[in-house]
């Protein structure tokens, strides 16, 4: 036989099947976990950031309506009491700037999400496969172990055969 074992303590290989089925269990509560934290990921992108940009959007549309109002009020006062209504169309222009900013960062969200939602799948296709992967090797692999652990002890329970051989001075001896 060309390759031969030097195997040293059988409580190694022991050693070296328990961490591989640590290893499993270790690979799969990853796997878990990623998981897990894609789909976290996506829905705080979907429900806080979303939401929160939503509700921006409906507090500047209101002050926006409030702004109109003012500014309604200003052009359409007597002009007696009339003042300039700079002040109520500029406040009408950035309330409609924070709405198009607003309506700006929802569809950014919304790209994100598919994005993230797109990376996810590729990513869940490659977890899938080493998920696939340690379910069909790792049990393929310790019982190769637990194979080759029985080989090996049925090799040291081995007794070696009585031989004879002849002593120097003529005599037979016999080694065990």
């Amino acid at each position: 036989m060309a390759h031969s074992a030097n195997i040293r303590s059988l409580d190694a290989v022991k050693d070296f099947k328990a961490a591989l089925a640590k290893f499993g269990d270790q690979v799969k509560q990853s796997l878990i976990s990623a998981h897990a934290d894609m789909r976290k990921g996506i829905q705080r992108l979907q429900t806080d950031h979303y939401a929160y940009w939503q509700h921006e959007e409906r507090k500047w549309s209101r002050k926006l309506a409030e702004a109109k109002s003012e500014l309604y009020r200003a052009e359409n006062e007597s002009r007696d009491t009339r003042t300039s209504p700079v002040l109520e169309r500029k406040a009408v222009d950035r309330a409609q700037q924070r709405i198009d900013e607003c309506r700006r960062k929802m569809e950014r969200v919304k790209h994100w999400v598919r994005t993230l939602e797109k990376e996810a799948a590729l990513c869940q296709s490659q977890l899938q496969q080493l998920d696939e992967m340690v379910e069909a090797d790792l049990p393929r692999t310790a019982a190769k172990v637990d194979r080759m652990m029985q080989s090996i002890e049925s090799y040291l329970n081995l007794q070696a055969p009585e031989t004879r051989r002849d002593a120097p001075d003529g005599g037979e001896e016999r080694s065990t």
